[in-house]
Parts: structure tokens; sequence; C-alpha cells
């Protein structure tokens, strides 16, 4: 592709999230899904990159990378533990809906972040999103089993 020609392998993060949204977003789909496969699949894990101030369109093409990838569970774990302090915003639950559908076995020390980042939402006046609905339903669906009876009290009815 011709985005090679300027060397990506030396990328910064920053620059590499800048040609993510500029690619994403102007692309067709088949030039976005090769720049998806050749540069930023191989780096989506390797580099910090702020999730929370993503689209949503380039939160689809992130998860449809990460839905496909085998990821370590500790590597997911870390990622859970860190989507769970972000502020909130419906890409973000989008991430973790993701990572719960992968079916990993949590540390106790992840569940308890994530029910602490559920908790978070119970004074919110606001309209929760239906996103956010099905990433609290994948959860406890998938972790309820797990959770001790004072976080399975605090997260079912």
């Amino acid at each position: 592709m011709y985005f090679c020609i300027t060397e990506p392998e030396n990328w910064s993060p920053n620059a590499m999230y800048q040609a993510t949204k500029i690619f994403s977003s102007n692309l067709s789909v088949k030039k976005a899904q090769c720049f998806d496969s050749l540069l930023l699949s191989s780096r989506v894990f390797c580099y910090h990159f702020v999730i929370g101030t993503c689209t949503l369109q380039e939160a689809v093409n992130i998860i449809s990378i990460i839905q496909k990838a085998s990821i370590r569970p500790l590597h997911s774990s870390a990622a859970l533990m860190r989507l769970a302090e972000l502020e909130y915003c419906g890409t973000t639950s989008y991430f973790i809906k993701l990572f719960f559908g992968k079916e990993y076995a949590l540390p106790y020390r992840v569940l308890d972040v994530e029910v602490a980042h559920f908790m978070r939402f119970l004074e919110e006046t606001r309209i929760m999103s239906f996103i956010w609905h099905q990433s609290v339903l994948a959860f406890v669906q998938r972790y309820k089993n797990e959770l001790n009876k004072d976080q399975h009290n605090l997260v079912t009815p």
C-alpha cells in the first residue's frame, strides 16, 4: 500500500493514532481493512492509545481486529481495568463488552474493578446507552458465578 512508503514501523504511537483516525474515516472499506491488517493489528496492544477519545467508526475498526485476535488473558485483564477507570463514553462500553465476550477467567481484582465501574452509574441522572446495558448484561451473564455475595447483590436486582 502507498502508506508503507512513509515507514509506518517507525511511527510514534501518536502518529499511528492520527493515521488510524485519517485512514479509518477516509479510505474505502477494502483499503481500510488493508491498513488494519498490515499495520494496526500488529500494534494495537503494543502501544497505548486513547480508547476514550476514538469515534464510533474507529472503535468498530479496532474491535473487529481484537475480536479476531488471540489476546493473552492478562492483557485483556489490564485493558478491562484501564477501561473501567476512564470517563464514560459509549465506545468504552463497546470495548468492555468485547473483552467480556472473550470469556476469559478474570482475576478477582478485575472483577472488583468492573463491579465498581458499574456501581459508579447508580447515581447517574442521565439515561445510559443501550451498549452500556449490554455490557452490564454480558458481565453478569459471564461472571455471575465468580462474584461474591456482596458483589452479586450489587449488580443484580
